[in-house]
């Protein structure tokens, strides 16, 4: 009975509204000060909800990096259907005949890393969802998006590593409202400043054989 007059008190009370009201204030500062933070963070939780059990083959859809991936190593049964140096309005221009064709149960797609540079950032996001889109109303069950592996963004031929860094923001920002699911491959392949772990890519942009080993993992850990 002392135990609760004690916590009931008004002063007891009153402190922890205090603290309570503190906490919000500090989350709603934080949330201002670092919003890209709060964004993915509720994107990651939005996405724990996307679906991820399919029936039939994976179809994968997306550039040089996915066509140099033995993806039926990851996932026995998967269709490749990547092209070499596509930007993403010809991979979206050919994903619907792929769809038809092999009518998969889910669709993965990586792209973005070809397209002017990401100039128009926001239209190139809309375009891979609209492939996710079009995936999902032809039957597919799991819609996976890849955030961009780094690149090397020294070379001044590729995009720069704030154009990608924006562009894989707004894939993980935007994906999971969308019900897709995100494997976020660049997170897994860079080192602590955002940037390229060499160990992981034979060039400017490629993964090598280890590279591809990380990938796998990523894929496969994001599909349990």
């Amino acid at each position: 009975m002392i135990f609760w007059r004690v916590v009931l008190s008004p002063l007891v009370v009153a402190l922890a509204v205090a603290y309570l009201v503190l906490c919000l204030c500090w989350i709603a500062f934080d949330a201002i000060r670092k919003p890209k933070n709060w964004l993915i963070a509720c994107a990651v939780m939005l996405a724990g909800c996307a679906p991820r059990e399919y029936t039939g083959p994976a179809l994968f859809l997306g550039d040089s990096i996915t066509l140099n991936w033995d993806v039926a190593a990851v996932l026995p049964g998967a269709v490749n259907k990547a092209i070499d140096g596509a930007e993403v309005p010809l991979i979206a221009e050919m994903a619907e005949g792929y769809i038809r064709e092999v009518k998969p149960g889910m669709v993965h797609i990586l792209a973005g890393t070809n397209d002017k540079l990401l100039e128009e950032k926001l239209k190139t996001v809309f375009m891979v969802l609209k492939i996710g889109f079009a995936a999902k109303k032809a039957g597919a069950q799991v819609v996976v998006i890849g955030t961009v592996p780094p690149v090397d963004w020294e070379q001044p031929h590729i995009n720069s590593f704030f154009s990608i860094s924006r562009y894989n923001t707004l894939l993980m920002v935007l994906a999971p409202l969308c019900g897709f699911v995100v494997a976020d491959y660049n997170s897994a392949m860079a080192d602590h400043g955002g940037y390229q772990r060499k160990e992981l890519f034979r060039d400017a942009v490629h993964p090598n054989t280890a590279g591809y080993v990380v990938m796998g993992g990523v894929l496969v850990e994001t599909l349990k």
